[in-house]
């Protein structure tokens, strides 16, 4: 009975230690001061006219879709997909 005892309390000890494990943080702060996307923070400074702004950063954005189920993806006559998906990934990518 001690021996059983011993060994469920080894094994709850055990699953404990792997959920606080998991909930914990890494050591390594060197990407606290980035930005969620690994580029470089941006500041913003209040009175600067458009004219003397940089242009916006382009960045691409890869999506991968089976376009053979519609209405959620289809192709249209010119070779295009169109659909309920494409229309959140343009929505997405214009945020």
């Amino acid at each position: 009975m001690l021996k059983k005892n011993s060994l469920l309390m080894l094994l709850v000890l055990a699953a404990l230690t792997f959920v606080l494990a998991a909930c914990g943080t890494s050591s390594d702060n060197s990407n606290s001061s980035e930005g969620t996307n690994g580029s470089e923070p941006t500041t913003e400074t209040e009175g600067t006219s458009s004219e003397t702004e940089e242009p916006a950063e382009t960045k691409e954005l890869l999506v991968g879709t089976d376009a053979a189920y519609a209405p959620f993806e289809s192709m249209d006559d010119n070779g295009n997909i169109v659909g309920i998906d494409v229309d959140i990934v343009n929505a997405l990518a214009e945020e």
